[in-house]
Parts: structure tokens; C-alpha cells; sequence
């Protein structure tokens, strides 16, 4: 996760909604995790994905599934545009 985030935030530029409880560089690790997950149902890869993050030591942003995906959904504009250039420029490091 280092070699691909970085120890810097690659979000700080950005931002988000002043009630929010999670990192932005958090969240984004625990939907990288969840698209990795090679459950059938979303609810029950959502339930291994925060399993496997806490065993990372990676704080748990959401509770619940909904909650997850709201805020990946009301800042997907963000993410994605953020981890493309971040994964183009850790290529061509690489």
C-alpha cells in the first residue's frame, strides 16, 4: 500500500465535507481492498474487507455498507481522478 499511496496524502488538496470521520487516503485503501475482495455479495465482501483492514491496522471508516458507499459515491469524482495519476506516476517510477 506504501509503494502505491505513499507516506504523503495524495488528497490533501482536496476539500471534504467538515463532518466527515474518515481520511480521504484512508478510504480510498479500504476501497481498493474491497475491489480486490472475490465475494459474491457486496455486503459480505464489505464485512471481509473491513475484517482484513483491521488486521492491517487501518482504522475502520464506516460501519455500516451504505455508509460506505455514500461516501465513495459523493467523492468518486475525486478518488478516481486522484488514484489514475497516482498509479500512472508509481509506473513510471517503477
Amino acid at each position: 500500500m506504501t509503494n502505491f499511496f505513499g507516506d504523503d496524502d495524495i488528497f490533501s488538496e482536496y476539500q471534504f465535507h467538515g463532518n466527515i470521520k474518515w481520511t480521504a487516503g484512508v478510504l480510498a485503501r479500504i476501497a481498493l481492498f474491497f475491489s480486490w475482495s472475490e465475494k459474491n455479495n457486496v455486503t459480505d465482501a464489505f464485512t471481509e474487507t473491513f475484517k482484513r483492514a483491521g488486521q492491517l491496522g487501518i482504522v475502520k471508516t464506516h460501519t455500516t455498507y451504505q455508509g460506505f458507499m455514500g461516501a465513495l459515491t459523493n467523492y468518486a469524482h475525486i478518488f478516481i481522478s486522484t488514484l489514475i495519476l497516482r498509479l500512472q506516476q508509481r509506473m513510471k517510477e517503477i
